[in-house]
């Protein structure tokens, strides 16, 4: 009696854990390192960041947490750029020439956050994402 209730429990349970675990969502960029649901802002804030003459502009931008960002690299160098903010899963690259990118992440996590050139002989270009 036992296995007849345990074995069609078990197929179930089973075809549960497959279909979750076969989702189809894409992550998207964020500072969030757990598996926390955010609380976000309604409204979206963009930030421009431009390379050129070896550094980025502006040297320090703020958002507060919980905000929806959309972080955009302007490229004004003669040679392709990137983006990395530090600590986080959040990257532009390979940024052409007089072109630009984006990424769109919820600022889920307080702090100070390093953006870096990473690509060959831009290792000298910084700014700073404050999240407060």
């Amino acid at each position: 009696m036992k296995k007849k209730v345990l074995i069609p429990f078990a197929a179930a349970l089973l075809s549960v854990g497959l279909l979750v675990g076969c989702s189809t969502s894409k992550p998207t960029a964020s500072t969030n390192t757990q598996n926390s649901a955010p609380q976000t802002n309604s409204q979206t804030k963009e930030i421009v960041v431009t390379a050129n003459n070896m550094s980025f502009e502006p040297k320090t931008v703020a958002v507060e947490k919980g905000t929806k960002v959309k972080l955009t690299l302007k490229n004004k160098e003669d040679k392709p750029n990137n983006l990395v903010v530090q600590g986080t899963n959040i990257k532009i690259d390979n940024v052409a020439p007089n072109q630009e990118q984006s990424v769109e992440f919820v600022a889920d996590r307080q702090g100070e956050f390093n953006m870096v050139g990473t690509l060959s002989g831009m290792d000298s270009m910084s700014a700073k994402l404050i999240v407060k």
